[in-house]
């Protein structure tokens, strides 16, 4: 049941994130939440979770032994446990990714992401048009800043080094 109701959700998810491209008027920000583990996991878990909820009935009915039974539930059970905490993730990466301010933090606090520049500088753009959001344009300026400078620092170095 939880499983059909989590299934049902998934739509309303996807317009979510088209709005997300809507909103920052570019399709960087949506394909940067596509890349988010919460989003790659659900798809196939979703799937999983609809197929065992119309197998394992069938299992049950046509096995007679109990620890198999035991199993089998408890394995459904994990499954659709896994996917609601899946679907709360996804709802609070929703909320952040709704939030200017919040996503900008989030993709500032990114460890290793290659694209950071090009984000925060799609961050940077939509603050730009927003009389209300100039602090949140300053905050991308100076972190692009931040950004330029150290790769020059290390471009600096690697050259020094040959």
């Amino acid at each position: 049941m939880v499983t059909a109701l989590l299934g049902l959700a998934f739509p309303l998810f996807i317009d979510k994130i088209n709005a997300i491209a809507k909103e920052y008027k570019s399709r960087r920000l949506s394909e940067r939440f596509k890349k988010e583990p919460f989003y790659i996991v659900f798809n196939p878990l979703l799937i999983f979770c609809i197929v065992e909820m119309f197998i394992i009935p069938f299992v049950l009915t046509a096995i007679q032994n109990e620890v198999w039974e035991i199993l089998l539930l408890t394995i459904q059970g994990v499954s659709v446990f896994i996917l609601s905490m899946c679907m709360v993730a996804l709802y609070d990466l929703l909320l952040t990714y709704n939030d200017a301010e919040l996503l900008f933090d989030r993709v500032r606090n990114s460890e290793g992401d290659e694209q950071k520049l090009t984000d925060i500088e799609e961050l940077m753009r939509y603050a730009a048009t927003d009389e209300e959001k100039r602090m949140l344009y300053y905050r991308c300026v100076e972190e692009l800043s931040r950004l330029i400078c150290e790769f020059q620092k290390k471009e600096k170095q690697r050259y020094d080094k040959q």
